[in-house]
């Protein structure tokens, strides 16, 4: 799709992938996903191109643009740059491995945590970046706090076991997003 997606492209565009897609295309995740979620407005140019594929497509690939995601305060300055020998005119950039993670943290159910799960199997997490990062970077997760610490609590302890849940606990406080 991505292929087809810059073929169709007249002039450069980026885009920035979160969610299922950017997990299975950046780090391997095998969990199905049905759409492609892209973060922040999509260029007129690019959307037009996406209608084009997709007309073209048997089944078409639904592309929705989120402009608001739940992402660390810094996410810009670690994106990773996918498929850049393949594309000749499309960018495409996904979250680096752990602020997707943090991004997962906010809502966490069952498929986030399949994804999770799947990338800490293929590619060890580290616990240390995980932790600080929450504590430093997502204090404006939108939500309740204690469930969102609860969640992440929750991801330390399946990852890294009761011992650095205990720790984790202690490093982000009980109230990381004052």
């Amino acid at each position: 799709f991505l292929r087809q997606l810059d073929a169709a492209l007249t002039a450069e565009a980026q885009i920035v992938l979160i969610g299922g897609a950017s997990a299975a295309l950046a780090y391997h995740v095998t969990a199905v996903t049905r759409d492609v979620d892209a973060y922040g407005t999509l260029p007129a140019a690019v959307r037009r191109a996406i209608d084009r594929v997709n007309a073209a497509r048997e089944v078409p690939i639904p592309v929705s643009s989120t402009p608001i995601a739940e992402v660390p305060y810094n996410y810009e300055a670690r994106l990773v740059q996918i498929l850049p020998s393949e594309l000749i005119r499309l960018r495409v950039y996904v979250l680096e491995r752990h602020d997707l993670v943090l991004s997962k943290v906010v809502r966490w159910d069952e498929g986030d945590e399949r994804h999770v799960k799947e990338m800490h199997a293929i590619s060890p997490l580290s616990y240390d970046v995980l932790t600080e990062r929450f504590a430093l970077e997502m204090k404006q997760a939108m939500g309740n706090p204690v469930t969102i610490r609860a969640h992440l609590l929750e991801l330390v302890r399946e990852l890294f076991g009761e011992l650095a849940e205990v720790r984790a606990s202690k490093r982000i406080g009980t109230r990381w997003s004052e």
